[in-house]
């Protein structure tokens, strides 16, 4: 899961932030340290009143390493790195919203981990 996922997930009110909560208790949810940090640094400076919200979501996701991104694949270096991330993890599903680095992947399966922006995301 990608920072901006987390970031919105903070969002007062229950629709990306309860799905999310809900998932958590059901399936395994994972993102790395990098993403964490990022949401947390873009709370901070963007939505500080939201930030206390990121850590309701912390205890509901593993926490995994990066990875390398397929070299076939363009991405900027940490995008490459996060997809790299749920490769290694064996997600099926690598949610984020940033549309500008990953709308190009959005729909497809890379090395068995379909990449989906929120808005197609079914669970």
């Amino acid at each position: 899961m990608a920072a901006n996922i987390l970031f919105s997930a903070c969002r007062p009110g229950p629709a990306l932030g309860g799905l999310l909560f809900r998932l958590g208790q059901e399936e395994r949810l994972v993102t790395c340290a990098l993403a964490i940090e990022e949401a947390a640094r873009n709370l901070e400076k963007k939505r500080p009143q939201w930030f206390p919200r990121l850590a309701l979501f912390i205890p509901t996701i593993q926490r995994v390493p990066l990875g390398e991104c397929p070299d076939d694949i363009s991405l900027p270096a940490n995008d490459g790195m996060l997809l790299g991330a749920a490769i290694a993890a064996g997600c099926a599903i690598f949610l984020t919203g940033d549309c500008g680095d990953f709308g190009h992947l959005y729909g497809r399966v890379i090395v068995g981990v379909r990449v989906l922006p929120p808005s197609e995301f079914n669970p």
